[in-house]
């Protein structure tokens, strides 16, 4: 099976869309761009439902959201074809990440950690255990539905949509690359998103319209957030992959937004330093700092938990 083309183009970019929109919706889409000026990668993360079970006296805790429910066992890929990656030296656009589509899933030019990142993801997590290769290799995935399976998925809610999605690429990296995990939960330095002294400068989106995502790009040392009908949630993962740390959305907002974000990579402020020196005009700031000037948020450290899947045993793709 052939991958899609790479589109040609000028600069590094990178689709961070909500799911299918699902998020990740996952099945949503995660680009992630390539190059110091695009370096985030999109960890979009599946947004929980609570179930209630009850017990013969009173009602349980609600159970987590859980992509191996027997109600997914039958969402799985038809075909799969797991190639290394070859650069074309030609090409003018580099991307590398995921992408999810309605009847399949593509990875390109991106390490086997994403795709077993995004199978095994809880809303703050890591990779730990794996081996280089794991990290360091770069494949392209293309993966497809029957033509039946597809047409369920979209019968789903949204919310179960993000978890059947979840499901097929558990299946595909426990079948292709015999991954075996535990999940290990420690408390580690993380950053609260809050809302800025001055309050939020953020402009409200059509609340009817779906939720479009964030592209990611990069030019002349500057990376670019553009955010279209996007909630705040949507961009943790982002957030926290640059910020190194996990990052927890505690600004209380919830509706869908429309902004821009511009900053320098790797100039990152710790959090709570004070804008004393804002970057000179022709020049993006920190991202702490564009955060607070640009969307009226900011970012306070602070301590929470984060969950590590640890791999245990994992084995590299034939070619196919």
């Amino acid at each position: 099976m052939k991958c899609k083309p790479i589109p040609r183009g000028v600069i590094i970019a990178a689709l961070v869309c909500a799911v299918l929109p699902v998020t990740f919706a996952y099945a949503s889409a995660t680009i992630i761009g390539a190059g110091q000026a695009a370096s985030a990668s999109e960890q979009v993360f599946a947004q929980a439902t609570a179930q209630n079970s009850a017990s013969s006296s009173a009602q349980a805790e609600p159970q987590p959201p859980n992509p191996d429910d027997p109600r997914f066992a039958a969402f799985v890929y038809a075909v799969v074809s797991i190639k290394p990656y070859k650069d074309d030296p030609k090409a003018t656009v580099h991307w590398m990440g995921s992408q999810d589509s309605p009847d399949g899933f593509t990875m390109h030019n991106a390490p086997m950690a994403l795709m077993i990142s995004q199978a095994y993801r809880t809303e703050h997590s890591r990779l730990a255990g794996a081996p280089d290769w794991v990290k360091n290799e770069r494949y392209d995935v293309e993966a497809k539905m029957d033509p039946e399976v597809a047409d369920a998925l979209q019968k789903l809610s949204p919310a179960d949509q993000k978890l059947a999605r979840q499901h097929m690429l558990r299946v595909l990296v426990r079948d292709y690359l015999k991954v075996a995990f535990h999940m290990e939960t420690t408390q580690v330095s993380i950053y609260e998103l809050e809302i800025g002294k001055n309050g939020p400068k953020l402009k409200a989106a059509d609340p009817n319209a779906p939720e479009q995502g964030m592209r990611v790009s990069g030019s002349g040392g500057i990376t670019t957030w553009d955010a279209k009908g996007t909630k705040l949630s949507s961009m943790m993962g982002q957030l926290s992959y640059v910020m190194g740390r996990p990052v927890y959305d505690k600004t209380g907002l919830t509706e869908k937004y429309d902004f821009t974000l511009k900053y320098t990579p790797d100039r990152t402020a710790s959090a709570g330093a004070a804008v004393d020196n804002p970057a000179p005009p022709d020049e993006a700031p920190p991202i702490t700092i564009a955060i607070e000037e640009q969307l009226g948020l900011k970012l306070v450290s602070g301590k929470g938990p984060m969950d590590s899947i640890v791999i245990d045993h994992v084995e590299r793709p034939s070619g196919n």
